[in-house]
């Protein structure tokens, strides 16, 4: 272990002995036999699931629209879709008991707390001591830099592990040890009133988590913490401070505690909700049964007022992004399959003399190219596939491209055989005796 110019810990080690080209083959042969064909079954997994989603999701979403009744906000009695845009009403929202979760922070909040809302969001981080570890190759040797800092943090950070807590670094930053978290204080917990009535509606469920809790909750006291701006508060009962020739003016101390505390924003009480109204109820709403799709869910809360169209189209919009993030994971997951399957070829490719070690590498990095060609078609044939029985005009041109793929693929093979004789070639034959034919 040495001391770097800026007081951090360092530490070097020699790398492993470099493998052998025996071992260097085995390995990976087994990643191409063991591990790609995993990898390739996972992703085929996650894309078919996932465009499979993204198909009735969709149709949820087109048969909604169809069905929605926009109604006003002292309409109810039409069993099925609805759509309106209301004020929030502050009847029932008291915080008390009746909440679910209200045991869990009871013991925490001031017992005087008057607070009405949707919901309500508490969470607390404490200041402490964090290792920060970075590893870098330095010729043969492996070097470890160890340094230190203060953050906030919503869990606890056991300092008893770090690596270097006697270094100059250390020192500076922290100075102590972490303390535990203190019983009773939460760290992060979202309680939520069992209904809220919007206009001459009535939601309950899972629905309310979608209004945001965003506003800070005034506090006329907090017995034990001290206000530290809009629904922040802050505690030092917990904190631990160094020796006083390592402290440092103006500077927090380890151990001091942050809660925030937020709730529902009543200047911007009006909502616009999704949902199936069953007797002035608002739920989630299912969508019909159709082809491969079954049991999906369409509800909606947002703030502010929102035309049915634009409402819908953001729907929509939403269910594109997550469609493509998969997508784009799967295809990766594809694409490393595909890398692990030519994986021997970079390896047998390093076994050269001399050169061995770049002629590896330019394989590895032509076969990672290359291997992206086989993983695009793959993933255009599972979408298109799961696409063509469900869509076929979004599936068949998917299934085009990923055939084009793979019948170049397969020509530029056939082509790059050996032993097929030139084009325009002539071969000349002689008799016995050396006649001419």
């Amino acid at each position: 272990v040495e001391m770097s110019e800026d007081d951090t810990a360092v530490e070097m080690s020699e790398d492993d002995a470099e493998p052998s080209g025996p071992q260097k083959l085995m390995n990976s042969l087994m990643c191409a036999f063991c591990v790609a064909p995993l990898v390739l079954l996972g992703a085929c997994y996650l894309l078919g699931l996932n465009e499979k989603h993204a198909v009735c999701e969709s149709r949820a979403i087109a048969a909604g629209l169809d069905v929605v009744d926009e109604v006003g906000c002292q309409k109810t009695g039409s069993e099925t879709l609805v759509l309106f845009s209301c004020d929030m009403q502050k009847e029932g929202l008291d915080f008390g008991p009746a909440w679910p979760g209200y045991s869990r922070l009871a013991p925490f909040l001031p017992q005087d707390m008057s607070y009405q809302g949707t919901g309500l969001s508490v969470t607390v981080e404490m200041l402490q001591c964090v290792e920060n570890v970075h590893t870098h190759k330095q010729g043969d040797r492996k070097i470890t830099t160890y340094s230190y800092s203060k953050e906030w943090v919503s869990h606890h950070v056991d300092s008893s592990r770090f690596r270097r807590p006697s270094s100059a670094d250390f020192a500076n930053a922290c100075g102590v040890q972490n303390p535990y978290w203190p019983l009773g204080i939460p760290m992060q917990e979202r309680v939520y009133a069992p209904k809220v009535k919007v206009g001459a509606f009535t939601i309950e469920g899972h629905m309310i988590a979608d209004i945001p809790l965003d506003a800070p909750v005034p506090l006329a006291s907090f017995p034990g913490w001290q206000p530290a701006g809009a629904g922040t508060w802050t505690n030092d009962d917990y904190a631990v401070h160094p020796h006083a020739s390592q402290r440092t003016v103006g500077s927090a101390p380890i151990g001091r505690l942050r809660a925030r505390i937020y709730g529902t924003d009543w200047s911007q009480a009006k909502l616009t909700v999704l949902g199936h109204e069953t007797k002035s109820v608002i739920r989630t709403w299912k969508a019909p049964s159709s082809w491969l799709c079954s049991g999906f869910e369409l509800s909606h809360i947002t703030r502010g007022y929102i035309e049915k169209d634009d409402l819908f189209d953001s729907l929509q919009s939403t269910a594109d992004t997550k469609l493509w993030i998969f997508r784009i994971l799967g295809l990766g997951l594809m694409w490393c399959g595909y890398c692990c399957l030519a994986k021997p070829l970079g390896v047998v490719a390093g076994c050269v003399p001399f050169c061995g070690s770049c002629l590896g590498d330019a394989v590895d990095t032509i076969t990672c190219a290359l291997s992206c060609l086989p993983a695009t078609a793959c993933c255009l044939l599972v979408a298109g596939v799961v696409w063509v029985v469900m869509r076929p005009m979004v599936g068949g041109p998917m299934l085009l491209v990923s055939a084009c793929i793979f019948g170049g693929l397969v020509i530029q093979k056939m082509n790059s055989e050996p032993g097929k004789a030139e084009a325009g070639g002539e071969t000349e034959l002689l008799k016995p005796d050396g006649e001419e034919a």
